[in-house]
């Protein structure tokens, strides 16, 4: 066989030009590795902005792609993009991904058609951040503006009842509403679809154990018992049998998953929904089991929050029956806030945001704490310079339905009878609603006495996982 080079006859049998085509495609083959892992050692920082996080949301059809510091699935396109995209990757991120610990959620083979389905559809409504009625009332903030956050499980009547609420407070036109979903329902879809009082942005978030049944961070079938022994669990060799919480009692996935899905939607909304990342007003935190007053919105801008002040909270659990005569229309309490006492309508702004962060080894490791609201407790009475203060409205604006809930037992709800109980003190008392001003009294200043953790908190995989949601941008 002949063939020039250069001018160059060169004469090679058949066999010789194989062996010469294998030599060169090796030598290519190093070259092209050694370009994609040379580590280049003067900036191994990365900002966490810009890393993935490395728990895996597996879609149907999809191929692997390195992506920051983990390994997430994208969709397929050809060969040549997928090298381009490795190559994309600064070389300071790919050493950053070899010398750094990944947390990733183990494969499961056994996992349906259709949660694969809903993991991409999930994925994919995070990644559009769609928002709904911006023709009807724009995209831009304004002085007046608020962002109200609601946490939804899978209670349609008592989420129904919250958005009826919304509809009638004054002011709620000028409101950006993000619903965080922790479960994927067509009904709970439905009643989203068909709000027409605001903005209105869906998000989901993506690790529930709807998306994740049968492994971590659901319950995996390997998960040790709650109540068994830590000597026994080592025995049968269940998962987590080297962590039980300070009780000695194994994690249960329908508590951990609240302070997840929690601590997962505060990170969205202040730093990653490009709608929100930028704002710096007051954001509110409500949940689906919520019933808010007409002027809810009007007090909240009225309070506003000031440099002694971390917090707004607009409810109480005890309620008033009349407002004018008890000094419920019009006073606010400042004083150091208690979760089990002020976490109902809690609204913080971007500075308390970075305030909690910095303490997140708090909130996500050292503190055996399932509740998200006694987590932030324990930040205050031992991570913050000093601790949290809050605004307390003396006549609550935000009221609890949720007599059915994660910590509420009784088995004779009656949302009607509930719904039209606070309906009443409402209507009984419209005339001390939307005060002109807010008379700010001293409050309790004193520590609160009850910070002793509940534990429910003792899995690391837990504690990774909470670490990973400051950075998942799904």
């Amino acid at each position: 066989m002949m063939f020039k080079y250069r001018g160059t006859t060169i004469r090679l049998f058949s066999t010789k030009l194989f062996i010469l085509v294998l030599a060169l495609s090796a030598i290519f083959a190093v070259f092209s590795l050694h370009e994609v892992v040379s580590p280049n050692y003067s900036n191994q920082r990365t900002s966490h902005r810009n890393i993935s996080s490395s728990l895996e949301i597996n879609p149907p059809l999809q191929a692997l792609q390195l992506h920051g510091q983990g390994v997430f699935l994208a969709s397929v396109t050809t060969k040549a993009d997928a090298i381009q995209n490795i190559n994309n990757v600064p070389q300071e991120k790919r050493i950053d991904e070899i010398l750094r610990p990944t947390f990733k959620i183990s494969p499961n083979n056994s996992k349906s058609p259709e949660i694969q389905k809903l993991r991409e559809i999930v994925r994919s409504v995070n990644l559009k951040e769609s928002m709904r009625n911006k023709d009807k009332f724009g995209t831009d903030f304004s002085q007046s503006s608020l962002v109200i956050i609601i946490q939804v499980h899978d209670r349609v009547d008592y989420f129904s009842h919250l958005l009826k609420s919304l509809s009638h407070a004054k002011g709620i036109e000028k409101a950006l509403l993000i619903i965080s979903s922790d479960f994927y329902s067509e009904e709970i879809n439905r009643l989203v679809e068909e709000i027409n009082f605001c903005r209105v942005i869906h998000i989901f978030f993506p690790f529930s154990d709807q998306l994740y049944p049968n492994q971590f961070p659901g319950t995996d079938p390997n998960d040790c018992p709650r109540d068994i022994k830590k000597e026994k669990a080592k025995e049968i060799g269940c998962n987590n049998a080297e962590t039980p919480d300070m009780f000695g009692h194994y994690r249960e996935a329908k508590f951990t998953m609240t302070k997840h899905h929690w601590w997962w939607k505060a990170n969205k909304v202040f730093d990653v929904l490009n709608a929100t990342k930028s704002y710096v007003g007051p954001v509110l935190f409500l949940e689906d089991d919520y019933y808010v007053s007409p002027d809810f919105y009007h007090m909240l801008k009225l309070l506003g929050l000031g440099e002694d002040c971390d917090f707004i909270t607009l409810g109480r659990y005890k309620t008033m029956d009349n407002y004018a005569m008890d000094g419920g229309h019009n006073v606010a309490e400042l004083s150091t806030w208690r979760s089990h006492e002020h976490n109902m309508g809690l609204a913080f702004d971007r500075a308390t945001w970075n305030k909690i962060k910095k303490c997140s080894e708090v909130f996500c490791r050292t503190y055996d704490e399932y509740n998200w609201d006694w987590s932030l407790m324990k930040i205050s009475a031992s991570c913050s310079s000093q601790p949290f203060k809050s605004l307390i409205l003396k006549g609550t604006r935000v009221f609890h339905l949720g007599e059915c809930g994660l910590h509420h037992k009784k088995k004779d709800c009656n949302i009607e009878a509930t719904v039209q109980k606070y309906q009443s003190i409402i209507d009984r008392n419209t005339n001390s609603f939307f005060p002109s001003a807010v008379d700010i009294q001293p409050g309790n200043k004193s520590p609160s006495s009850k910070i002793g953790p509940n534990g429910g908190w003792g899995d690391s995989r837990d504690h990774a996982l909470c670490f990973k949601l400051m950075q998942s941008d799904t």
